[in-house]
């Protein structure tokens, strides 16, 4: 991976695809990307109310940065957190937290909230809290929206029910700074 696709790539999602510039050359700069992350996930519903189930489980997969109308793989990601579902009338909200790792062993590490209706989605916040190596001190925050199959869960079979789940996400406009 060059240090431009790097830069990139943590600049994202806290993440960026490297540039060419030194780091220096970039300090206290404010940068916006766009991203998106195919995922994969496991997790367990629990029925924890008569009208309320909660999934608890982790994802993960490839960062994508859109520079210049290409795609450039920007490191691995793992997510682990909640979504809480209203049964009755599908809202959902979530949180949790990511860790994404480049190839040279350098890490983001963000947070996310997102509210949405189960089956359609969640949209929130992505904030990145801190990075190692060259991101050390690096800052953040934008929209994002994910998307899944979670929903193919129809019903609770008992108290817990295990279920692996797909979906994409989505960082448009998302903005970093880089101390």
């Amino acid at each position: 991976m060059s240090l431009r696709s790097l830069r990139s790539w943590a600049m994202v999602i806290a993440a960026a695809a490297s540039m060419s510039l030194p780091a220096a050359a970039l300090a206290a700069e404010e940068h916006t990307v766009d991203a998106f992350a195919a995922w994969e996930g496991r997790g367990q519903f629990f029925q924890i109310g008569t009208e309320t189930a909660l999934f608890v489980g982790a994802f993960s997969g490839t960062l994508f940065v859109n520079e210049e109308k290409r795609l450039v793989p920007g490191g691995n990601m793992i997510c682990p957190g909640t979504i809480e579902i209203n049964l009755a009338n599908g809202q959902q909200s979530g949180n949790g937290r990511c860790v994404i790792s480049a190839e040279l062993g350098e890490r983001l590490y963000a947070t996310w909230t997102c509210t949405g209706h189960f089956g359609q989605g969640c949209e929130g916040t992505f904030t990145l809290t801190e990075g190692t190596g060259q991101w050390e001190g690096v800052t953040g925050s934008g929209p994002f929206s994910s998307q899944s199959d979670l929903h193919t869960v129809a019903s609770m079979a008992g108290n817990v029910v295990s279920h692996s789940v797909r979906g994409v996400m989505v960082w448009r406009g998302f903005r970093y700074i880089l101390p």
